[in-house]
């Protein structure tokens, strides 16, 4: 897919494309890669890595499918009339299968959701007041002062498997 879209909408046609994390999606056959101009600051979302300010949920939701470059940056002036934003095309390449193997890709999301939603809190109490027990929480054997937007999406995934053997 190549494509220029609606910067508005770039992460509706993309979670679209590639499907919600261990459901079945029926475009997923039929596409490759996707190439596509998007708002730089987006660009810089789906290629952050774990510790930066531009990492989050749709760092992970995307590179749960596949791997993403930034393969030029387009400046505003660029176009005709000017935007009042600079962007970047990016490269999606799909992945053969998933980042991570997910026994439980709902649970999986819920804490991805509770990491970002909590973003400056710690870890430990993102997860609390998302609605994880104590003896979940203990269970993981968090550092005291882990935030979760350092973690990458294995620990992510190893860490929700820990909390799927324990009954909250």
């Amino acid at each position: 897919i190549v494509a220029n879209i609606p910067y508005q909408i770039s992460t509706r046609i993309l979670l679209h494309l590639l499907g919600e994390m261990g459901e079945h999606n029926p475009n997923r056959p039929y596409v490759s890669e996707i190439n596509i101009l998007v708002q730089k600051e987006f660009a810089e979302r789906l290629t952050a890595k774990p510790g930066t300010k531009a990492y989050g949920a749709i760092t992970l939701l995307i590179n749960y499918w596949a791997t993403t470059e930034i393969c030029l940056d387009v400046k505003k002036e660029n176009f005709m009339p000017s935007p009042k934003v600079d962007s970047a095309f990016i490269k999606i390449k799909l992945r053969d299968k998933p980042a991570v193997a997910l026994t439980n890709p709902k649970e999986f999301r819920r804490f991805i959701k509770a990491i970002f939603a909590n973003r400056r809190k710690r870890l430990s109490n993102g997860l609390k007041a998302a609605g994880y027990t104590e003896q979940q929480i203990k269970s993981l054997k968090l550092s005291d002062n882990l935030r979760g937007e350092t973690l990458t999406i294995e620990e992510i995934a190893s860490l929700v498997d820990n909390i799927n053997n324990i009954s909250g």
